[in-house]
C-alpha cells in the first residue's frame, strides 16, 4: 500500500462535474480509511522489531502522507477558485439582464457546486487530522515529525 500511497501523490479532480469529483475524492481517501492497516504492516512486533527499522518505516509514511493531502489540498483550492470564477461570471450575467432564465439557472448549480466543493475542505481537514493522530499513536515511540503539531 505504500507504493500506492506515492503513486497517487499528485492529485487531480474535474472541478465542473460534481459527481466526478466527489468519486475522485472518494478513491482518493480510501487510503485513508486503511491507515490502521498501513500502521499494522510498517510496524513489526517487539519480537520483529530488530530485523526492521520502524523509525525509517514511519518517516516514510508521514512523507507519502504528507504529499498526499497536499496534493488533494491543493486539487480542492483550485477547484473552489474555479467554481468561484464560474459564480462570479454567471452572477455578471445576471445583473446585466435579471429576466435571462439561463443564467439564473446557471447561477444556481454554480452556487451549488461552489458549496459542495467548499465544503470538502473541512471535510479533508477532518480527514487529515485523523490520520495523523492514528500516525501518531503509533508511530510515536518511534519518529517525531518536523514542523507538525499532532494530537
Amino acid at each position: 500500500m505504500a507504493a500506492s500511497m506515492e503513486s497517487d501523490a499528485v492529485f487531480s479532480c474535474p472541478c465542473d462535474d460534481i459527481m466526478q469529483f466527489e468519486d475522485a475524492l472518494k478513491k482518493s481517501r480510501v487510503k485513508d480509511d486503511k491507515i490502521i492497516n498501513e500502521l499494522n504492516e510498517i510496524l513489526p512486533t517487539q519480537s520483529f522489531e530488530q530485523k526492521y527499522n520502524p523509525t525509517q518505516q514511519c518517516k516514510s509514511l508521514y512523507e507519502q502522507m504528507t504529499v498526499l493531502y497536499n496534493g488533494r489540498e491543493n486539487a480542492i483550492k483550485k477547484c473552489v477558485k474555479e467554481t468561484a470564477t464560474e459564480v462570479d461570471k454567471w452572477r455578471a450575467r445576471r445583473l446585466q439582464d435579471r429576466d435571462d432564465q439561463e443564467a439564473i439557472n446557471m447561477l444556481r448549480k454554480s452556487q451549488t457546486n461552489f458549496r459542495l466543493i467548499e465544503r470538502e475542505l473541512g471535510i479533508e481537514q477532518i480527514i487529515k487530522d485523523r490520520s495523523f493522530k492514528t500516525f501518531y499513536e503509533r508511530c510515536r515511540n518511534y519518529y517525531t515529525p518536523p514542523n507538525r503539531p499532532i494530537v
